[in-house]
């Protein structure tokens, strides 16, 4: 969501490395591709940061279209990839969503996984 009266910018950006490199949340010892997208839209109130991702979840009401099924859509969709998505924010400033996707998944029986970015 953007607001109409600012030029909506947006950042994507990559890095690949260990997880331990990474996030302290992530397993060290695994290579992730970490892809971030930053932009200056709405934004979102510190607060809301793990509800944004849930079902049917509107944090400006009806003021913006959408159903509330973005989000947990792409959250979904990173798990099912054994990956990672987490958001910050800052209302009025605009978002950031970091997704760590692991690039060797120690469960795929040494197969290797994809690099999105290589």
């Amino acid at each position: 969501f953007s607001d109409p009266e600012r030029k909506l910018q947006i950042t994507i950006q990559y890095e690949c490395a260990f997880g331990k490199n990474l996030n302290p949340e992530l397993q060290s010892d695994i290579k992730y591709c970490h892809i971030s997208f930053i932009d200056n839209g709405i934004g979102f109130e510190p607060q809301f940061q793990d509800r944004i991702f849930n079902f049917f979840e509107r944090l400006n009401g009806q003021k913006y279209p959408g159903t509330g099924l973005g989000l947990t859509i792409c959250k979904r969709i990173v798990e099912n990839h054994s990956g990672v998505i987490t958001a910050t924010g800052e209302l009025n400033k605009g978002a950031r969503f970091d997704i760590y996707i692991p690039i060797d998944r120690p469960e795929s029986n040494n197969q290797k996984g994809i690099a999105l970015f290589t």
